[in-house]
């Protein structure tokens, strides 16, 4: 039997309001991932490995709306040279394959905690059953190496009208506690009815933990939906096979650059 969003809540408010430390670091995610759309499994063995941070390949896709879409990130270290694209392929397999709609004049870096950033619409081409792929890379200010960080998440369109899914979407981070919403979108991460939406999946605390120590009482009943959100999220570990460390080392320097821009 799973603890209740409640109870989830309230410890966490209480307990977790202090400054951010290694303790609530998640081991089971790298400096940042995609807390919604879900994304593909983690290891620190392939979080430095590009175009996606991860040995496994296209994983079950998300529904995602054909406009009007939102993306939910969650970061546990300061990041920089934030870089975030979209691959209309079905199975991407380098960084030049996504076209990147916000880099580091856009976005900047992403503080600890949660940023909700909007997806653009896809172009007139793709329809209801296409596949994407959302794809962000980074460099991180909690490393004295200069190593890029990816992560990814696959989804299929949908009609907006046939969209049910309530992203957890809101802005809260240490550095701008305040919490903010889109109104355009639902926030709220449990049915209409009070039950859970995601009842088959694995409960795993870990990206929650991050979001309690970081905002703390601010996030009230918006921190407790999205914690029971994160409660029955699977917690997945792969094993990570080595690939060669060109497109490592040129989306560094491309980081770097872009960030020099600025």
């Amino acid at each position: 039997m799973y603890p209740s969003p409640l109870l989830i809540g309230t410890v966490l408010l209480q307990g977790l309001v202090a400054a951010h430390g290694d303790s609530h670091s998640s081991s089971e995610m790298g400096p940042a991932a995609f807390m919604w759309p879900e994304d593909r499994p983690w290891s620190a063995d392939a979080d430095n490995t590009p175009p996606c941070g991860s040995s496994s390949g296209v994983g079950e896709r998300t529904e995602f709306p054909l406009t009007n879409g939102r993306l939910a990130l969650v970061t546990q270290d300061d990041t920089r040279a934030v870089h975030v694209g979209v691959s209309y392929d079905n199975d991407p397999q380098s960084i030049t394959d996504f076209e990147i709609f916000y880099g580091p004049q856009a976005v900047g870096g992403l503080d600890i905690g949660h940023t909700c950033i909007t997806a653009p619409d896809p172009p007139t081409n793709i329809s209801a059953g296409s596949n994407a792929t959302f794809m962000f890379f980074y460099l991180s200010e909690d490393t004295n190496s200069k190593e890029a960080f990816y992560a990814c998440t696959d989804i299929t369109y949908v009609e907006t009208t046939a969209f049910a899914e309530r992203i957890p979407c809101f802005n809260a981070t240490r550095e701008e506690p305040g919490v903010s919403t889109d109104a355009a979108v639902d926030v709220i991460t449990t049915a209409p009815d009070g039950s859970d939406p995601h009842p088959d999946e694995d409960h795993g605390l870990s990206r929650g933990t991050i979001a309690g120590a970081v905002v703390g009482s601010v996030l009230g009943a918006l921190a407790i939906a999205a914690l029971a959100f994160l409660l029955f999220r699977r917690s997945k570990k792969s094993k990570a096979v080595q690939q060669p460390a060109m497109a490592q080392t040129k989306d560094v320097e491309r980081a770097e650059s872009d960030t020099s821009s600025r």
